[in-house]
């Protein structure tokens, strides 16, 4: 008996010890969300769904006027509700002072279940990795492979050896590198838009995910300067937008006035930029979008002197 416990546990110890050294392998090739729950605590953060985390690039920003870290996720992971909240207050340095946050807003950020868009039971975003970690700055993060799928021990090693098109850099942001004729980007065009008009027949503008936006916006608030901004999308995707909630950005504007920050609609200001697919910047636009916000930012803060959130 004595013999069989010893070889049991020399065996259960070797493949322990083989998972954990898979674990110390993953980076920024293994999944599009890793990396962004085994860093520190952050100053200033970029918070929203996957348009910000492939569209705003932190190190591009000049130093002082920017966030230091894109902690956006997906819809799926990281629309506006208390989830997200509790996600965001693990992450930022709550000792952090003059930091720089921006938020970034989209209509699916904010909507719900079409049949009862106010009952946080619903929010499915409860029952996925940023509902269950207990920590958002372990490394690594042993808990988000327990309680993940086997599929992640199996990317670690998959994307190591042979790296997707997809990157998570070391300041959270997720650059994506698609072939992008414009036959494909106008294909993966039309199937996004097929997918999200589809996608607002189940959905209704949520009440109570805007009343935690602005909860979000305020946590912030107690360590900086918070900008609310709305990136460009395409002409059809944003008449889908509008769709769903047609008066989003009139919403976006009153509450920022309420909270004292400011909101910046680029919805429409596609000139120069050009998506992976209708929704998504690519990288280039990705990097120039980047110094553009950041430098409307700058330019506002040096006009007027924001006002703490309330």
């Amino acid at each position: 008996m004595r013999s069989f416990l010893i070889r049991t546990f020399l065996y259960a110890a070797a493949v322990l010890g083989a998972l954990y050294g898979v674990v110390l392998m993953a980076d920024g090739s293994t999944d599009p969300f890793y990396v962004r729950v085994t860093t520190p605590r952050q100053a200033g953060l970029i918070v929203g769904a996957s348009r910000a985390a492939q569209g705003l690039v932190p190190t591009a920003m000049p130093d002082g006027d920017s966030p230091d870290f894109n902690f956006s996720f997906a819809a799926t992971h990281s629309p506006y509700g208390p989830t997200y909240l509790e996600a965001i207050r693990k992450k930022m340095d709550p000792a952090a002072r003059h930091a720089v946050h921006y938020v970034v807003v989209e209509p699916w950020s904010v909507c719900g279940a079409k049949d009862a868009p106010n009952d946080p039971a619903l929010f499915k975003e409860a029952d996925t990795f940023l509902g269950t970690l207990p920590s958002m700055t372990s490394d690594p993060n042993i808990m988000y492979f327990i309680e993940g799928t086997q599929k992640r021990m199996v990317d670690v090693l998959v994307n190591r050896i042979d790296p997707g098109p997809m990157f998570l850099h070391r300041d959270g942001w997720l650059e994506v590198r698609l072939l992008r004729t414009p036959q494909q980007v106008a294909e993966r065009a039309a199937t996004g838009i097929a997918l999200h008009r589809a996608e607002i027949q189940d959905l209704a503008y949520s009440h109570l995910r805007e009343a935690y936006l602005a909860h979000t916006v305020q946590l912030l608030g107690t360590t900086g300067r918070v900008h609310m901004i709305r990136l460009p999308v395409s002409s059809g995707l944003l008449a889908v937008e509008d769709s769903l909630a047609p008066q989003f950005n009139e919403r976006m504007a009153a509450l920022a006035d309420r909270s004292h920050v400011s909101y910046t609609d680029l919805s429409r200001d596609t000139a120069g930029f050009t998506f992976t697919d209708g929704s998504h910047l690519d990288r280039a636009s990705a990097l120039r979008m980047s110094l553009r916000i950041s430098g409307l930012i700058a330019k506002s803060a040096s006009s007027k002197v924001q006002e703490p959130a309330r």
